[in-house]
């Protein structure tokens, strides 16, 4: 299949602009307000319960903060964020 390169055409920076943006919204986990109202359908109906987190990785994570081993050095042993480390050990002490 051949490649055809063409001149943009006028108002074309508004349409990468407008792409640009959508990409961006969509990448940081942004709502539009129509999944936001069909969230909020969901959720009366009991049918969306959001992400559920995973607990495999909570008992992982826990396992490495019993074994006295740092934030930075859980989180990259157990694959997850540094704030996922810190969430989970606050929940962990929270619940003793």
């Amino acid at each position: 299949m051949d490649t055809i390169l063409a001149k943009p055409a006028h108002g074309s920076r508004w349409v990468y602009r407008t792409v640009t943006f959508s990409v961006r919204f969509r990448s940081v986990g942004l709502q539009t307000p129509k999944q936001k109202e069909g969230i909020v359908k969901a959720q009366q109906k009991g049918l969306y319960h959001g992400r559920q987190p995973d607990l495999e990785n909570h008992e992982r994570i826990a396992s490495f903060t019993e074994a006295g081993f740092s934030i930075n050095k859980t989180a990259e042993a157990v694959g997850v964020s540094r704030s996922t480390v810190i969430r989970v050990r606050k929940k962990l002490k929270n619940s003793d």
